[in-house]
């Protein structure tokens, strides 16, 4: 009778044996940073000042009223974190699946292993391990603040709660296009906003008992249209990306990607009929290869436009005018470094067309920033919320044109000088600043406006290699 296979001891083998061998490459790793006599002296001197501060000391008795000041502000952020916390997870849904399903996971699979019983381990692994974290953290905080435990063991479930229920959701949405998960963003983003204005833990309560009740619809379809092969190789990536390793050895671990996200599209192997689309398919696949620093870029703008609004009035449409000079100026370094790779170094191309090629691509990533500040901008402009609208995209236009322009001059190696176009640049860019103080700054928008078509029709022949 053969005896039928047990999973927990195959997974438990193969998470032991990953583990001795990550723990065999870090002492590697540490021989090379320090060597044991300086850690030995290390160790002594933080128990020496952890013991002079916590033990000996009386920094803790000092530090009491910030203690409490931060549990009474905990205890009111506790409802606003309900709300806030998907938006993580959701973000985390553009670059990670949420389960560390690697290659030697999949493997399994194709022995007698339940696909669904090895999934059920990884996600009991990773489990596992954040109570572990959590209540390292958040026990310490509790043995060397005077916070309330109570407090801490709320945040400490809430932070638990979320890991659980957003897991499927995160798995799911990982495998959706680009369009779906930013929409699922927005929705989110939406009931966020809806929750602070009406400062209640409604939006928040309903918010997890919509994630909740998708389970309903999102667990029987959980293995179903999985791409397995970027799941295992975004996996491996994240299980042996160590950071003490990079840094003993002075190298940054790249991701091995093994397979495109073109792989399964039916036009990557249609015929190219017109230049459009040759451009096009070209600043496809270049900015797929940096889509990691998009994400940082564009994430970093939206959460300051998201943030600004509850700091003051004042602030929000400064950093409407910030978001501007730096996606322009990122854009326009991406459009430069383009013509330094591949076969744009060695052949003439007409950069006029990479332009409005580019643009496309542009304008969706500053449409992503666009709506958190138009949101903020109806609340706070009023009346005057149709010609700030105008004067924020007029003042985009003309500043992604120009640094675009001026980039395609280096390019093309010629000799053309934009001091004055810079000065009204900057001009403009202070303009939208002050234009939440001043609402009629905004009246100026019509000759702004004009400056950028004159940048956008600038003469493609001057331009051309």
């Amino acid at each position: 009778m053969i005896r039928k296979p047990s999973v927990w001891k195959a997974y438990l083998f193969l998470s032991k044996n990953r583990f001795r061998k990550k723990r065999k490459l870090s002492k590697m790793a540490l021989a090379l940073v320090i060597d044991l006599t300086t850690a030995v002296y290390v160790i002594l001197f933080l128990g020496y000042i952890f013991a002079a501060l916590f033990i000996f000391g009386d920094i803790t008795e000092e530090l009491t009223p910030y203690f409490n000041l931060l549990e009474a502000n905990g205890e009111k952020g506790f409802w606003i974190l309900l709300t806030v916390l998907p938006i993580r997870y959701v973000f985390k849904a553009f670059r990670e699946p949420g389960i560390r399903f690697s290659s030697s996971e999949y493997q399994l699979t194709l022995l007698p292993y339940a696909r669904n019983k090895v999934w059920l381990m990884t996600l009991l692994e990773k489990l596992v391990k954040q109570i572990v974290i959590y209540g390292f953290v958040l026990g310490a905080a509790a043995i060397l603040t005077p916070i309330s435990i109570n407090l801490i063991l709320s945040y400490m479930a809430l932070f638990l709660t979320y890991e659980v229920i957003m897991t499927v959701p995160q798995w799911k949405l990982f495998q959706q296009r680009l369009w779906v998960k930013i929409s699922v963003l927005l929705a989110v983003l939406s009931i966020n906003i809806v929750g602070f204005s009406l400062e209640s833990p409604i939006a928040g309560l309903v918010l997890a008992g919509v994630i909740i009740i998708s389970h309903i619809y999102l667990l029987p379809g959980i293995f179903k249209h999985i791409d397995w092969s970027r799941v295992t190789e975004i996996s491996d990536y994240h299980i042996w990306n160590m950071q003490l390793i990079s840094f003993a050895s002075n190298t940054k671990m790249r991701r091995q990607k093994r397979f495109g996200i073109f792989q399964n599209s039916p036009k990557r192997k249609a015929p190219f009929r017109t230049k459009k689309a040759i451009y096009h398919r070209m600043w496809k696949v270049y900015l797929f290869k940096n889509y990691e620093l998009l994400f940082r870029l564009v994430g970093a703008l939206f959460l300051m436009l998201i943030i600004l609004p509850f700091v003051h009035e004042i602030a929000l449409p400064i950093g409407v005018a910030i978001a501007i000079y730096a996606y322009s100026s990122v854009m326009s370094t991406f459009y430069m470094d383009r013509f330094q790779a591949d076969i744009l170094q060695a052949l003439p191309w007409a950069l006029s067309g990479f332009r409005k090629s580019f643009f496309t691509w542009a304008a969706f990533g500053w449409g992503v920033l666009f709506i958190p500040a138009m949101i903020g901008i109806y609340v706070i402009a009023g009346y005057w919320f149709v010609l700030y609208i105008a004067l924020v995209m007029s003042v985009f236009l003309y500043s992604f044109f120009l640094k675009i322009n001026k980039s395609m001059v280096i390019l093309a190696r010629k000799s053309k000088v934009f001091q004055l176009e810079e000065g009204i640049h900057f001009a403009s860019i202070v303009l939208v600043g002050f234009s939440g103080v001043y609402p009629l700054l905004t009246l100026i928008f019509p000759l702004i406006l004009m400056l950028a078509i004159k940048q956008i029709n600038m003469n493609d022949k001057f331009l051309k290699v």
